[in-house]
């Protein structure tokens, strides 16, 4: 059983979980919560909830790529950035 749960961790994105990720994801469902059970504004609380959990899925890279590891972005188009590495914010 131990092994199981070993390559479980080993082979999913549960291995790459940060405190901050898990802290956010915590917060995501606790918006989920609110806006679906306690009926506490869903039309707001709902979709904000679902894209914290969508943003902080572990191993998903959706962060933000950095100009000082990339230098190279600085003299790019925003075509040619979201074509190379994706969309992202900058």
């Amino acid at each position: 059983m131990a092994t199981i749960a070993q390559d479980l961790w080993s082979m999913t994105a549960l291995g790459q979980l940060s405190w901050g990720e898990a802290l956010m994801l915590v917060l995501g469902a606790g918006l989920l919560y609110l806006g679906i059970f306690r009926q506490y504004e869903p039309l707001l609380l709902v979709p904000i909830g679902f894209g914290v959990l969508l943003a902080n899925i572990p191993g998903g890279q959706m962060a933000v790529i950095s100009a000082t590891e990339h230098p190279e972005i600085a003299h790019m188009a925003l075509p040619q950035i979201a074509a190379d590495y994706g969309i992202m914010n900058m």
